[in-house]
């Protein structure tokens, strides 16, 4: 399940760009510290989160960043930017 939701949260930032922890955690019903923990995971693995605090920011990813690169096969990416299309 934890997967999941951190493949969700991923797809969620990546296809609306920049939001906020509060909106996430609203979106997957889960506390803000997961949503931070979620994010670390996603960094962890390779992708480059932004997070700003204050008046105007927010979890975005990393202007640029593409899905190539990542591990998976050519008909996995196929099916992941579907997805997000």
């Amino acid at each position: 399940m934890r997967q999941f939701l951190i493949l969700g949260i991923f797809i969620y930032i990546y296809k609306n760009g920049k939001t906020t922890t509060k909106e996430i955690a609203e979106r997957f019903e889960v506390s803000p510290r997961t949503v931070y923990r979620y994010i670390n995971s996603i960094s962890e693995a390779g992708i480059p989160i932004i997070s700003k605090c204050g008046y105007g920011g927010g979890v975005y990813i990393m202007d640029g960043f593409r899905l190539e690169g990542l591990c998976y096969t050519e008909e996995e990416r196929k099916k992941i930017e579907k997805a997000l299309a």
